[in-house]
């Protein structure tokens, strides 16, 4: 976008903006009508398409490494599918040729399936050759390669006489090939599933826009998003993206954040409101002032630990790959029994025994087995990040799913943390509407929590006037007067008030006194709120037969209170922060996997030393993600449970993938082992293996 100008063609201001000058940021030291040389650069990125003349960009360094990306991710994809389709045709011929009984010249040389073999053989051996003498490992792709060297030899058998293609139907080559092409296939299906499965965890990064608009004076300048710096001035217009987390200056709006806390209403936005990188505005203009850089914005937090979660491993992963581990080298060694025992105890000639033997190694390949845990998590970690559920890593995932007990704190968890009064005691002396009408009008003036949320409960009943004067005692409360009555609202006198008191108190509500003229007039009753879901959540996570229990460090009746209203029946408060990681450590010490649940800094302590741990709300509260492993973006506490039988799910997945996989090939090896199947049967049955556990994980993305 161009910087506006006055009606003289001409930059507003003339000279370089400054908060001195323009009443507005710095524009990062660059005048309002100098060229801007991110514009410049990106006005050259023809030069990364081709399309500039004369190729005189050539060498210039170039704004769309991004789109560069996206083309040559793009163009993999189709030589890769271009070369299945190749591969899949040659064998298709060489298939259809070998069953009309048609013969060509120097046959099996001229086999079509050799071009499989090129397209997709070569490279196995190349991962194969690059993991064994590289890294010294041994992997599946070099137990697929000995098999494949195994159906060459058999073919070379075949050309010196040794043994006859008319018993065993197509050649070996066809075999090696038909190997090749399906282990190729398999790969393709499982990076199609697990492209699908981040596509929702890539949006996180993908919500925050490339580009900004800096205010200078009256004025607005298009800069790169990362060039954003604590305290600029930004206009935001309706139908546009924040790119950083802000603070609203001036305008109202409502702004969508579903995307990233789950919530499908909108929020109202004024002055004074917070908005998070990556959230839509709606319908209005806004200005809005940085409060940081856009790479350090709660959102850009959570989309690294995402991406750093998909290349953490489960621990239930880190088995699986050692006993892939061990596969290979076993497969190798079963290999050569069944190829002895097969000539030994069931007479076959060694030709026959040596089939067998191939075949073993072909459908002993542990890729099933290794596929089974990345895949479920891959899919886990794509289902979660759709609904705002962010796991730090597999681990985190697998250790949700062994809790046994979860701990609420209650305030900004259970609770809104939006106080309201619920109760009024009139003592008698006074009528109620005169009672509102005077605390009321003493509130009005005041910014404190419990005083809004009095002066609220007031206005929404009586007509509150305005003070004559008010005077706030710290600690104490509010004095005022108003005509000749003089009103004061106050924590209760022990001694004055006990009964009143005592009666709010003792069913968990927090007492203000009313005094009017110096004479105790009533009392309010107020609350922490509890939110809407927090009943649902707390009786779905106990149906999963998990026991939950409230650890506050609010006063014990209002813990109780809360606690009662949501089912729950196990509460400590009032809890310090450390004392709250205590109690969960002698928790954990008899044997349970305890899950904390807290939104604020309060609970980091017990959030960090917790066996699981799971962040509300952790837009709101950027320490939250560091301490637990868990976040979730909005503060709809259904997400709890959810995350519990999501995680729950996926282990359930892992499991029968690796019991599928072990099982499904012990088959096939006892079916090697007889005869029932050779190498072309059996790099079917292996890839048919592989192809289910992806199948099969890729069921996560799907789950609700």
């Amino acid at each position: 976008m161009n910087v506006k100008k006055n009606k003289f063609g001409q930059n507003s201001a003339g000279i370089e903006c400054s908060k001195e000058s323009l009443g507005a940021p710095p524009c990062h030291n660059q005048s309002a009508n100098a060229p801007d040389p991110k514009a410049q650069e990106r006005a050259k990125c023809h030069c990364c398409r081709g399309k500039n003349e004369g190729g005189k960009h050539a060498q210039q360094p170039c704004c769309c490494a991004d789109a560069q990306k996206s083309e040559t991710n793009g163009e993999k994809m189709f030589c890769e599918g271009f070369i299945l389709a190749i591969a899949a045709i040659s064998i298709a011929l060489s298939f259809f040729l070998t069953a009309s009984d048609a013969t060509l010249p120097y046959y099996p040389l001229t086999d079509p399936s050799w071009i499989a073999v090129l397209l997709c053989a070569v490279p196995i051996f190349r991962s194969a050759a690059r993991a064994l003498f590289a890294g010294g490992r041994l992997t599946s792709s070099a137990l697929v390669s000995v098999a494949m060297l195994g159906a060459f030899a058999l073919e070379a058998a075949e050309l010196y006489g040794w043994s006859a293609h008319s018993e065993h139907g197509h050649s070996y080559i066809f075999a090696a090939a038909e190997i090749a092409f399906l282990m190729r296939l398999g790969s393709w299906i499982e990076n199609r599933t697990a492209k699908k499965s981040r596509r929702d965890i890539e949006k996180l990064a993908d919500m925050i826009p490339p580009v900004a608009y800096l205010k200078c004076g009256e004025e607005e300048r298009e800069i790169p998003a990362k060039d954003i710096k604590a305290g600029d001035v930004l206009c935001v217009r309706p139908a546009s993206v924040f790119p950083c987390d802000a603070e609203v200056i001036r305008g109202e709006s409502t702004v969508d954040e579903s995307a990233i806390t789950g919530e499908s209403l909108p929020a109202e936005k004024a002055a004074g409101s917070a908005v998070y990188a990556g959230t839509s505005n709606i319908s209005g203009y806004l200005e809005v002032r940085a409060l940081k850089r856009t790479e350090e914005s709660e959102m850009a937090k959570m989309a690294k630990l995402v991406d750093e979660a998909s290349g953490k491993s489960a621990p239930i992963s880190r088995t699986a790959d050692k006993w892939a581990s061990m596969v290979i080298p076993a497969a190798i060694v079963c290999s050569f029994i069944v190829f002895i025992a097969s000539k030994s105890l069931l007479g076959v000639d060694y030709m026959e025994a040596a089939i067998r033997g191939v075949t073993v190694l072909v459908v002993f390949c542990p890729c099933a087995f290794v596929l089974a845990t990345p895949t479920a998590v891959a899919a886990a970690l794509g289902n979660a990040a759709k609904r705002g559920i962010l796991f730090k890593s597999g681990e985190a995932l697998e250790k949700l799913s062994k809790c046994s007990r979860v701990f609420f704190d209650k305030t900004g968890t259970l609770t809104t943390a939006k106080i309201a009064v619920e109760k009024f005691l009139n003592l008698g002396q006074f009528g109620d509407k005169e009672i509102l009408s005077l605390a009321g009008c003493a509130e009005k003036r005041s910014d404190h929590p419990v005083a809004k949320a009095i002066y609220a409960y007031a206005k929404s009943r009586v007509e509150v006037p305005e003070p004559d004067s008010t005077n706030s005692r710290a600690g104490v409360g509010i004095e005022a007067t108003f005509g000749k009555n003089k009103v004061s609202l106050q924590r209760p006198n022990a001694e004055e008030s006990a009964a009143g008191a005592i009666q709010l108190t003792s069913g968990g509500y927090t007492a203000v006194e009313v005094k009017i003229n110096g004479k105790s007039a009533a009392f309010f009753g107020l609350s922490d709120t509890l939110r809407d879901s927090s009943k649902e959540a707390v009786e779905s996570i106990k149906s999963e037969g998990i026991s939950c229990a409230v650890i506050s460090g609010d006063n014990l009746p209002a813990a109780e209170k809360i606690a009662r209203s949501c089912g729950i029946e196990e509460v400590f408060a009032p809890v310090l922060p450390p004392d709250k990681l205590r109690i969960i450590s002698e928790f954990q010490s008899r044997g349970e996997n305890i899950c904390m649940v807290g939104d604020g800094v309060n609970d980091a302590p017990a959030l960090a030393g917790a066996y699981s741990s799971i962040a509300m709300a952790s837009l709101k509260n950027g320490i939250a993600i560091e301490a637990a492993q868990i976040s979730i973006a909005g503060d709809d506490i259904r997400a709890v449970p959810y995350g519990i039988r999501l995680s729950r799910h996926a282990l359930k997945t892992i499991r029968a993938n690796i019991a599928f996989s072990i099982f499904f090939n012990l088959g096939a090896l006892a079916l090697a082992f007889f005869g029932v199947i050779n190498p072309v049967a059996g790099a079917l049955v292996h890839n048919l293996s592989s192809i289910c556990v992806v199948l099969n994980s890729a069921r996560i993305l799907k789950y609700k």
